[in-house]
């Protein structure tokens, strides 16, 4: 009998609530899109069209598909935050009231991540002017509402301190150019309605011929030639984990009837509105090795964001990171995919040192979203598809990270080290996540705090090395309900300590490879594994620190326990029903 992701994780990670969890992760499709004005400036193209978006010249050439080539750009130097002396400005209407509606910034100490992500604002129409044909420069100035009624050629960059809004289907052809968005300018762009991307669950919207990418699920496979584009309908790939039954695999769907192809970058800065992106594409946009120049970037908005949604959204062949709400306070990425894009895709700045703090983001949801084939610049030593950036109130739930190559830490999905964790700067709640078919771990952590970090309900198979590195030397992780099969060396390699008196505590662990004790850098609290089902544990300390590693519930006898080398007054503790079985301080002794 096959199972579905849902199932699979309740009845192996053993946790009843993931079912609750997984329903509420799932949208509600818009019922119909608002149709565009019939009155519009002379266009050079079509407008209003059913179907999927083209770029201008796949209009004139009769092409269906935009060109999905990862050529980087060369060096590109960011731009002012002030249009040039060149650019055109759309003039505001005396009556400023277009720019006053529901999508107005709300306040920020009354919105909450998940109010935003079950909004059901209406979608936009009308506006002062419209916009499509070659534009730009162009800035639409504060105070006016432009909105596309056509597919755009864009001349120049197009800069938004008023209002920017567009239903259905069209495409912006950015060549090159950037769409910056400041100073209060807002953006509302919605697409037709699609599901982007499924498992268990039947697609909306999807119709045939659509061009759909299914993940790979061999274990050891991740390169970027096992993920197969196809056309829809394909089927979808089912998983024979090794500690259970079958689940299936991912599809994602690609296409978009909005499109905003080889833009600089999408960013939304300098005090930015509340924005809403629904169900587009952002293709092969961005700069490689750029700093700041990213597919859909949200820099340093601060509380002036909050209530924004990126939902059902697709970049795809990103050059740099894909979704980055740096600085930038209360954004829900809702059913969001990143595919084949470079650098880690969900991702923002790191910390510049241990108590600073602008570069944080507060209140960010990550809920039901892909990160799926993702190349390293380099080594790509840490690359990874989620980063747990710093800030607080940040949430990961229902996300998949596969086909991410880089080095030995890369991982589906890290919590980083200098990211203000000695004032417990980057708790997340995270749960219900998948990594699987990456080329070394599905999470890797390398972090030195006081704070409590609630891991739950987590599945990682296929990966090459293993399905949790857990490091760096002291830390107090809680890791609950975790399904770790056919990774390729260890169920988790664990590095750390507890911090001071307190425990790293791994509970409900159902694993196919070995358990691997490492060695310790710093002295720290005991390590504690619960009710967990470990084929053998391989302890290889490298004679450095002792440790305390106790086992309550595991199973496990002294004969499943390889000692490769062990640290001088380390402590081995095996507890059945509450009393000590068996304890190792030099060699094993039954109690």
């Amino acid at each position: 009998m096959n199972f579905t992701r849902r199932e699979i994780i309740r009845r192996l990670a053993g946790v009843s609530v993931i079912g609750a969890l997984w329903a509420s992760s799932r949208y509600t499709l818009d019922q119909g899109q608002g149709e565009p004005s019939s009155e519009v400036l002379a266009k050079s193209g079509p407008s209003g069209r059913e179907g999927r978006g083209r770029t201008p010249s796949e209009a004139r050439s009769g092409s269906t598909r935009p060109d999905r080539g990862l050529s980087a750009e060369a060096g590109s130097s960011t731009t002012t935050t002030q249009p040039a002396e060149t650019t055109s400005t759309l003039p505001a209407e005396t009556d400023t009231t277009a720019a006053t509606d529901t999508t107005a910034a709300p306040d920020s100490e009354t919105t909450t991540t998940e109010e935003a992500a079950t909004t059901t604002e209406q979608p936009p129409t009308g506006g002062d002017i419209e916009l499509s044909g070659k534009i730009g420069p162009l800035t639409v100035a504060a105070g006016t509402t432009a909105m596309i009624v056509g597919d755009v050629d864009l001349n120049g960059d197009l800069t938004v301190l008023g209002k920017l809004i567009g239903t259905d289907s069209f495409t912006i052809e950015g060549n090159g150019n950037q769409i910056e968005v400041m100073n209060g300018g807002q953006v509302d762009l919605r697409g037709k309605p699609v599901s982007a991307w499924v498992s268990s669950d039947a697609p909306a919207g999807w119709v045939n011929g659509d061009r759909v990418v299914s993940t790979s699920v061999m274990p050891g496979r991740y390169a970027a030639a096992d993920f197969k584009v196809s056309q829809w309908p394909a089927p979808a790939a089912l998983v024979s984990l090794g500690a259970g039954p079958a689940m299936t695999a991912e599809i994602a769907n690609l296409d978009r009837s909005i499109v905003i192809n080889n833009v600089k970058r999408f960013v939304f800065h300098n005090g930015a509105g509340k924005q809403t992106l629904k169900h587009i594409a952002v293709t092969n946009s961005g700069v490689t090795g750029q700093l700041g120049l990213y597919p859909v970037h949200f820099h340093e908005n601060g509380g002036t964001t909050r209530g924004s949604l990126v939902e059902g959204v697709v970049v795809e062949n990103g050059k740099n990171h894909a979704f980055v709400p740096h600085g930038s306070h209360g954004i829900s990425f809702i059913d969001c995919v990143a595919y084949n894009t470079i650098e880690t895709p969900f991702w923002w700045d790191l910390p510049e040192g241990r108590t600073h703090t602008f570069n944080n983001s507060d209140d960010i949801l990550w809920k039901h979203c892909l990160a799926a084939v993702v190349v390293p610049v380099g080594n790509g030593i840490r690359l990874t598809g989620f980063m747990m950036g710093a800030g607080s109130g940040n949430v990961c739930v229902d996300s998949v990270a596969t086909g991410v190559q880089g080095g030995k830490d890369s991982s589906g999905f890290q919590w980083p080290e200098q990211t203000n964790n000695n004032i417990g700067g980057n708790v997340w709640t995270f749960d219900g996540c998948i990594a699987h078919n990456n080329k070394a771990h599905g999470i890797f952590t390398w972090q030195n705090d006081n704070s409590v970090h609630p891991v739950k309900n987590f599945v990682a198979y296929g990966n090459g090395d293993s399905g949790i590195d857990h490091g760096a030397y002291v830390n107090r992780y809680h890791y609950e309900g975790m399904t770790l099969t056919d990774n390729g060396s260890f169920c988790i390699q664990s590095h750390a300590l507890g911090k001071g008196d307190e425990s790293i505590i791994f509970e409900d662990i159902t694993a196919t490879e070995p358990l691997m004790i490492g060695r310790h850098t710093l002295e720290g609290g005991p390590v504690i594994y619960k009710n967990c089902k470990f084929p053998s544990v391989l302890v290889d300390e490298g004679n450095k620190l002792p440790s305390t590693q106790r086992f309550e519930n595991c199973g496990v006898t002294p004969d499943d326990f390889d000692m490769v080398s062990i640290a001088s007054g380390t402590r081995l503790e095996i507890l059945e029903g509450g009393a000590l079985k068996w304890s190792w301080e030099g060699d094993w002794k039954q109690a």
